[in-house]
């Protein structure tokens, strides 16, 4: 595999990073997406992981949490969509917040979507496959 590309022999991979400190939801959503897309899951509990994490797999899409043990999830989106290395990666904001203000700040600081948890690992999928590129389907 070209770990840059995400291409296995000429197929191509996609690779999603989901940054989550909650254990039950990235275990859920890690063996629903390996079992049904043929993505490479990474995944960071804390944000100030995740900026070395993303210059280092290169990852097609972030799924983030706003809520983190160590920064705020909004000034993780700030500080990605800042550096010219890392600002081109799409953000969906996944959040138990369900409040207009939060989703208001989330999209102004760059994340392309915010879906409220809980979200249904399906409709999840669907909504990731518009951005991580090459066929869902395992």
């Amino acid at each position: 595999m070209d770990p840059e590309s995400g291409n296995i022999d000429g197929i191509h991979q996609g690779k999603l990073l989901i940054v989550d400190d909650d254990e039950f939801v990235v275990e859920i959503l890690t063996t629903y997406f390996r079992s049904e897309t043929a993505w490479t899951i990474h995944r960071c509990e804390y944000g100030r992981e995740v900026m070395d994490a993303a210059y280092t797999l290169h990852p097609h899409l972030i799924l983030l949490d706003l809520k983190l043990p160590d920064m705020d999830g909004l000034d993780l989106i700030h500080k990605m969509k800042n550096n010219n290395g890392l600002s081109h990666i799409p953000i969906i904001v996944v959040s138990g917040h369900d409040d207009l203000l939060y989703k208001r700040r989330a999209l102004k600081a760059g994340a392309v979507r915010y879906l409220t948890k809980p979200v249904h690992p399906t409709m999840l999928k669907e909504i990731l496959s518009e951005y991580i590129p090459g066929p869902p389907q395992a």
